[in-house]
């Protein structure tokens, strides 16, 4: 294309204003709020850890102080997703005024079976011999063999039917796909949700409901480690960028050129010497 490298500079000459402004902003906003700061990133918790956060906020007995608060979200959003068929009468365990008969537990083993030794990650056991099961595949580990219809079958053993597992894949799309066969023969008893959406959307719940500071911030932080947000450019930057990249066609195909180099951009020797990260493909 003729001429488009004195196009290029000048368009991102035409830039340099606006991108170095909003860089500076950028490293305000940062200094005052770090907004990539995780606590949680820092302690690199991997499942067994989120585990224990969640089976802790939980527990209505818990040091977090909010009773049975945090264990009513949680079974009203498993309301939600359960399966038609489930038998787990929940408006009866929700009514009851107190909760604190039910038992929170991490590592159940399945001592019901032959295969005595697999554990699940959270059992939570209800009144009346109900009881809610979770496998959490948070950082998408692969199952053991038969892991997930061991686990069923030792439910049914200790609870009948009066049980769900509920199965975190760490898929944002298709969850189910994971567990396929088995939700054919366990529709009433097994379901599969994304992780990230599931947890987030309870402790979401939970922030809205907790009247702890300290524990609002456990909540939020768990949350925000589990957004994985990266930090949006700011909105009138981008504004201005977009005004200049469309004022005519040449600046336009600039645009477009810089951003089709994008990835070779961010591999370029050059470019980190400017502390700019790789730019991943997307």
């Amino acid at each position: 294309m003729p001429g488009i490298e004195q196009d290029v500079e000048a368009f991102l000459a035409s830039l340099e204003d606006d991108v170095r402004q909003g860089s500076e902003r950028l490293q305000r906003y940062t200094k005052e709020n770090a907004p990539l700061f995780r606590a949680f990133a820092l302690l690199d918790p991997k499942e067994v850890v989120q585990t224990r956060v969640i089976a802790a906020l939980l527990d209505p007995f818990g040091t977090h102080g909010q009773g049975d608060t945090f264990l009513r979200l949680f079974l009203r959003q498993v309301k939600d997703i359960a399966p038609q068929k489930c038998t787990i009468d929940f408006a009866a365990i929700l009514s009851r005024n107190d909760l604190r008969e039910t038992e929170i537990e991490r590592e159940h083993l399945t001592r019901s079976i032959e295969s005595k030794q697999r554990r699940i990650d959270l059992v939570v056991k209800l009144p009346k011999n109900n009881i809610i099961a979770i496998e959490s595949k948070a950082r998408g580990a692969k199952d053991q063999i038969d892991q997930l219809r061991a686990y069923l079958e030792h439910l049914e053993r200790i609870a009948e039917d009066r049980f769900l597992l509920i199965y975190l894949s760490s898929r944002e799309v298709d969850a189910a796909q994971e567990v396929a066969g088995l939700l054919t023969q366990y529709p009433r008893t097994l379901k599969a949700v994304p992780y990230r959406k599931f947890i987030r959307s309870w402790l979401d719940e939970c922030g809205r409901n907790c009247r702890a500071v300290p524990v609002q911030g456990l909540l939020n932080d768990f949350n925000k480690y589990l957004s994985d947000e990266e930090v949006p450019m700011d909105k009138t930057e981008m504004q201005r960028i977009v005004k200049v990249a469309t004022q005519n066609k040449a600046k336009l195909q600039s645009a477009l050129a810089v951003i089709d180099a994008r990835v070779e951009i961010g591999k370029c020797p050059r470019a980190r010497v400017f502390g700019t990260p790789q730019i991943a493909d997307k």
